[in-house]
């Protein structure tokens, strides 16, 4: 099974203990083969290193992680740029991130997310009501994708 991550991007300290208690089952789970992540600051940036973390201590190159930027690792935020290295691969969409078309790139990055799973994890507040992560769940319903949604409590 392929699962991809979204998530939300200003995080508590509850919500970040939930991101890890989350991906440290996803990467003990023997059907997970990979794992992609959006590669964004936040949520995305700390369930990769929830993921990195848990497979070191599972001893075990299983699951893939694999980041998927909507331009170059170079456009990230430097936070996320340091975890995005240490990950097994790297897909750079490499469509330029512009305010002028809407920030069409990262709608297309999670469109490419949910194509290539199985099964999306959604890190959400139960209080949000806009953002990329509520996009890509109904991306990922309208595709007939399996979702897990996973309510972040905040402070």
């Amino acid at each position: 099974m392929i699962v991809s991550v979204t998530a939300h991007r200003d995080l508590s300290v509850k919500d970040v203990e939930v991101i890890r208690k989350t991906m440290t089952d996803l990467v003990r789970d023997p059907l997970v083969r990979a794992i992609h992540f959006g590669g964004a600051r936040g949520g995305d940036t700390e369930a990769l290193k929830a993921a990195l973390s848990a497979r070191v201590n599972e001893r075990s190159s299983i699951p893939k992680l694999v980041v998927i930027v909507p331009d170059t690792v170079a456009c990230q935020p430097a936070e996320a740029r340091k975890w995005i290295a240490k990950a097994d691969e790297v897909i750079e969409l490499k469509e330029t991130i512009s305010r002028s078309d809407g920030y069409a790139s990262y709608t297309n990055r999670d469109h490419y997310l949910v194509e290539v799973c199985d099964k999306l994890v959604a890190f959400c507040r139960s209080d949000a009501d806009t953002g990329g992560t509520l996009k890509t769940i109904r991306i990922a319903i309208f595709q007939g994708k399996e979702v897990m949604t996973v309510t972040l409590p905040g402070d």
